[in-house]
């Protein structure tokens, strides 16, 4: 096969890889806050309400209101287990 000069192209820039480097920086979670003595299983949602102050939070039994200042209570609205928690069937 024949080449000729007008089918050659401008030689392109050398091809940049991207080199990966290690770094001392670490990001990491800490909690500002700890609210206890609400919830016994996992939280599945929580929402801020719009006056920036309270939240609602809930798990698979429950769901309360908790405010910003008060880390130590929260008021449970919706609770379905009786008040003696000793139950005497399973719930499914």
């Amino acid at each position: 096969m024949k080449t000729d000069e007008s089918d050659t192209h401008p030689q392109s820039p050398p091809l940049r890889v991207p080199v990966l480097q290690n770094s001392d920086l670490m990001a990491e979670a800490t909690a500002r806050r700890v609210f206890s003595n609400a919830h016994t299983y996992h939280i599945n949602s929580i929402s801020v309400n719009s006056d920036f102050q309270t939240y609602i939070s809930t798990d698979d039994l429950r769901v309360n209101l908790w405010n910003l200042e008060i880390t130590h209570q929260s008021f449970s609205f919706l609770s379905p287990l009786p008040l003696n928690p000793i139950l005497t069937y399973p719930l499914s």
